[in-house]
């Protein structure tokens, strides 16, 4: 080998390697702990399990940008782009670790902010594990997003 990529060389092509493929290892990790009986320590309420959904950012820059990076506008004209997901996980209170569930691409979009994947979180938990009895929940911005628009009280969504 006579060079090592850059991070730049390596971020350009990752950028571009569709993250499908990577929906098969987390439905497999979590149908072998199912298999192995080691989900059921992670049953909170009723034999279901909690998943709270929340928004992450695993990138930002002020020069680098891609056509599906996010755009933060200073009022001053400073731009930030960066990346999100929507990261579900498995959790119980009394246990620290937490099992992750395939997280969903947040990017632009034709010039819209949307999530990647056309499924909506919850069915596509659904979809990969049919029997799993689950709670989901999220953050308070959403929460609180959901109510302006429905008028409906309460957020809680399984």
């Amino acid at each position: 080998m006579d060079s090592i990529p850059k991070e730049t060389q390596l971020r350009d092509v990752l950028d571009q390697a569709p993250t499908d493929g990577l929906k098969a290892i987390f439905s497999d990790y979590l149908n072998q702990l199912q298999r192995g009986r080691r989900l059921e320590s992670f049953q909170f309420l009723n034999g279901s399990y909690l998943v709270p959904l929340d928004g992450s950012e695993y990138f930002s820059s002020k020069n680098i940008s891609c056509p599906g990076c996010l755009k933060k506008e200073k009022p001053v004209g400073d731009i930030r782009y960066h990346h999100q997901i929507l990261q579900a996980v498995i959790v119980h209170p009394d246990i620290k670790q937490v099992l992750p569930v395939a997280p969903e691409p947040i990017q632009n979009k034709d010039g819209y902010t949307r999530i990647v994947k056309s499924m909506p979180v919850k069915a596509r938990i659904r979809e990969d594990h049919p029997r799993l009895k689950i709670i989901i929940t999220w953050d308070g911005l959403y929460c609180s997003r959901l109510l302006m628009k429905s008028k409906r009280p309460g957020c809680l969504i399984s």
